[in-house]
């Protein structure tokens, strides 16, 4: 009969899934031991070592910049800007008093002398689209073969605002920055145009640097030419200065005829006279001409 041996000790536990959580110990200690060593890597050197802020990069608006050209525009001094070679034949006849032609109706005859001659010395200057130059049937419009010169930062200035037509037909005789008393700053601009029938017409721009409108202040207003001197008898115009003195007053200086006693039936003696126009920017945006100091031309 067999014998059946009793055993009261506690049977040993089991060592259930020891081998599962190794690899997660393992990588534990591979992420302490990553993140220690970035933490206490050795820091890369600044690219910029100077404590002086960068200056950012200033985005320059062309038409900004082409104002400014304007507004601190300097004339070229003693050169014209519209010439009308009929009243100018001093130029290249040196005479003083000489003798002009006459027509029937009183009036200097704009053939008597051509602006080619001009336009070959300095080709700079350009012919009126409907001066005699340009027109072969007789020339109503009575404005004789006259020329202008072009100033390139308002010929720019006004192509890159759209302006229709730009410059063309309009002889530039001043261009400034001027300040009215009390008033803030503006672009002013005065051009001569031939834009109407035996009427040159002055044209007025005053431009404000914080308008909406890029074209609000072009050519704003304009007055007849024969309101302050008879065209028939200008002969050049030249190209206006600003007055240091005077932030408002600005001056531009022509030439004119003065007919003398009659030497035939159909020529008179005549001398050229310096006058100046005189020109204000009002404190409501106008400006308001007047000529003054009339002399003989030595």
């Amino acid at each position: 009969m067999a014998q059946i041996v009793l055993d009261y000790r506690s049977r040993p536990k089991r060592r259930r899934n020891r081998n599962r959580w190794r690899p997660l110990g393992i990588g534990a200690a591979a992420l302490f031991i990553v993140a220690a060593y970035w933490l206490g890597r050795p820091r890369p050197p600044l690219l910029v070592s100077s404590t002086t802020p960068v200056t950012p990069v200033k985005q320059i608006d062309p038409l900004l910049e082409l104002e400014e050209q304007c507004r601190s525009y300097q004339p070229s001094g003693s050169a014209p800007v519209y010439i009308d070679p009929a009243r100018s034949a001093d130029d290249y006849i040196r005479r003083n008093p000489r003798s002009i032609r006459i027509t029937d109706s009183g009036v200097i005859d704009p053939r008597s002398y051509s602006a080619d001659a001009y336009i070959r010395s300095d080709p700079r200057f350009i012919r009126f689209r409907d001066s005699d130059g340009n027109i072969t049937e007789v020339n109503f419009r009575m404005i004789g073969d006259v020329i202008y010169r072009p100033i390139p930062p308002w010929s720019q200035y006004l192509q890159a605002n759209s302006i229709p037509g730009g410059d063309c037909d309009h002889a530039l005789l001043f261009l400034h920055e001027r300040c009215a008393k009390g008033g803030a700053a503006r672009l002013v601009a005065v051009e001569l145009s031939t834009g109407c029938t035996s009427r040159e017409q002055l044209w007025f721009s005053v431009i404000n640097s914080d308008r909406i409108d890029q074209t609000q202040g072009v050519r704003r207003d304009f007055c007849n030419l024969r309101d302050l001197v008879d065209p028939l008898y200008v002969a050049r115009f030249f190209e206006g200065e600003a007055d240091p003195s005077d932030a408002s007053h600005f001056t531009i200086r022509f030439i004119r005829v003065r007919l003398g006693a009659y030497v035939s039936a159909y020529a008179r003696q005549a001398t050229d006279e310096s006058a100046i126009l005189d020109g204000w920017l009002l404190s409501d945006d106008h400006v308001q001409l007047k000529v003054r100091d009339e002399k003989r031309v030595p």
